[in-house]
């Protein structure tokens, strides 16, 4: 892990390209994606997209010898779409209880 830099991570979508662009504070550029599509029905868009993101976030986590922990959306898109986020925490604990999940 590296403490010393502190990265921002930035996703634009639209219908016509995805990038993802890693930072660092003095805005010095660590990593950029980008991919052109072609997509007029939303799942095609999410399918791309997922895709996208399979084939760039590890890539990104190699090279900073981190995990992502935030990420800036940009959206330009036509259509309107919920965005649905999911965290994944580790607990080990055997029960389950509101506080744990607050």
């Amino acid at each position: 892990m590296n403490e010393d830099l502190k990265y921002e991570t930035y996703l634009f979508i639209s219908n016509k390209k995805f990038i993802i662009s890693v930072n660092t504070e003095l805005n010095k550029k660590i990593f950029l994606a980008e991919q052109n599509i072609y997509s007029d029905s939303k799942d095609d868009l999410l399918k791309k997209l997922d895709i996208f993101l399979n084939e760039n976030v590890f890539k990104i986590e190699r090279k900073i010898k981190d995990f992502i922990k935030k990420i800036s959306v940009i959206l330009d898109l036509d259509i309107f779409f919920p965005i649905e986020i999911s965290v994944k925490k580790n607990i080990n604990q055997d029960e389950m209880n509101t506080k744990i999940l607050k």
